[in-house]
């Protein structure tokens, strides 16, 4: 033991060791928290009228206090982005991070013009993390960001998990600022953004709005009795004045091009989309008027368990065309015959060819509608300009040489799609 002791005592290593703990150990342990000085802000949204409005809610860490104590829509407004930010910082106090933001919200009027240009500053400078998922919504994101904090208040649902189900189940597609950049800057300029549109809300919704990612609470009033200018305070149950409001998630996405909102697709249409894109799973099909064996003007109903996807593209006597063969595993979960319930095993339940055909030709039916719009916009998002460019980049090539410009294309492609249905 005194042989160690000796080594280090001798060792001058260990006494810089020891001078650095002496010198910054006690102005560590008695130095303010960065939370003093420093908010964290969890999602962003971004207004235009006569001028810009950012919103943050802001989640600024408090001893003895639950996070929805403590988190507070905070608004900065200004000419630009950079000015409505340095105003929400004035208000708040402190230094905002956005590191730790997962959504940015924009509000549906920016997308009438290139959204590019107005995220620009908040991806490049403002260092939002490449992972955070671009919203649109139909009212203010101020109104939509004060809804998402009365979202988790009243069923205990978080935003970021709400989006995370939609684009593992619902889009099939990363919806990112990375993701709408990617889009932005390819060669078709084509993207899509997932949309949460702010509807008005009955009494006694919130459990029902759990279905939808909603909540019936009503939003804050803006600028109304609030701590400082740029901070909303939420509005009490009993201003009967005040409409009930609350996020609606009917699976509707945008379809950008060159950053500007062109179309809204339906969930059936997006649906169809999918068709092609083998993670699409566990997404329920419905067939009509099904007369055949023991169903009598029937309803079935069916979910996607698998699905197997090929694809190929090539030209054919100078046609682009593009074929996909797709199998579903299908399984019935229901079967209605008006009001009334089929009785019987759907597990076991046998598939009549009339079945298989029927359900063989609604998936190519939604799939040839929700083609109609990319043709009709010139936005492909489903990879078909990819797979040409990697099957056969000289073709490609060659072909655009002879048409107007790439945005054609995917008139010119001829889509050969097989679906082929199994009993799962």
């Amino acid at each position: 033991m005194k042989k160690f002791f000796k080594q280090v005592k001798n060792n001058a290593m260990f006494w810089v060791f020891v001078f650095v703990m002496i010198v910054f150990t006690g102005p560590a342990l008695f130095a303010p928290g960065e939370s003093n000085d420093r908010a964290v802000v969890t999602a962003i949204g971004v207004d235009y009228d006569t001028q810009y409005e950012v919103s943050l809610l802001t989640f600024i860490p408090t001893p003895n206090q639950g996070y929805l104590e403590t988190t507070s829509v905070i608004c900065g407004q200004g000419n630009t982005i950079a000015e409505a930010i340095y105003d929400a910082e004035l208000v708040l106090g402190r230094k905002i991070g956005f590191s730790h933001a997962k959504v940015t919200i924009i509000s549906e009027k920016l997308f009438n013009d290139d959204i590019s240009k107005d995220i620009d500053y908040l991806g490049r400078i403002a260092s939002l993390s490449e992972n955070t998922i671009l919203v649109a919504t139909n009212e203010t994101a101020k109104e939509f960001l004060n809804s998402a904090k009365t979202l988790e208040k009243d069923i205990g649902l978080q935003l970021d998990q709400l989006l995370d189900y939609n684009i593992r189940k619902l889009y099939v597609t990363d919806t990112s600022l990375e993701a709408f950049f990617k889009g932005y800057y390819s060669q078709v300029k084509s993207s899509i953004v997932g949309y949460l549109p702010i509807v008005e809300a009955s009494s006694g919704d919130a459990v029902c709005g759990a279905q939808d990612g909603s909540s019936d609470a009503p939003p804050p009033t803006s600028d109304q009795g609030g701590k400082s200018n740029g901070e909303d305070q939420e509005s009490t149950s009993g201003n009967s004045s005040q409409p009930n409001k609350k996020i609606s998630n009917p699976g509707q996405v945008f379809l950008l091009k060159g950053g500007k909102k062109v179309a809204i697709l339906s969930a059936e249409q997006l649906q169809g989309l999918n068709l092609i894109n083998k993670k699409a799973v566990d997404y329920n099909i419905s067939i009509d008027n099904v007369n055949e064996g023991i169903y009598n003007d029937s309803k079935l109903s069916f979910v996607v368990r698998d699905k197997k996807v090929f694809t190929r593209a090539c030209f054919k006597n100078g046609i682009p065309v593009f074929s996909a063969k797709v199998v579903l595993g299908v399984e019935l979960v229901e079967a209605t015959e008006g009001d009334k319930n089929v009785k019987m095993n759907t597990e076991l339940a046998s598939m009549p060819p009339e079945v298989i055909k029927k359900l063989e030709n609604k998936s190519r039916q939604q799939f040839a509608e929700a083609l109609k719009v990319l043709r009709e916009y010139g936005c492909d998002v489903i990879g078909v300009t990819e797979r040409f460019l990697f099957d056969d980049r000289k073709g490609y090539n060659k072909f655009l040489d002879a048409i107007d410009s790439p945005d054609e294309f995917l008139k010119y492609v001829n889509f050969d799609i097989c679906v082929q249905v199994e009993n799962d």
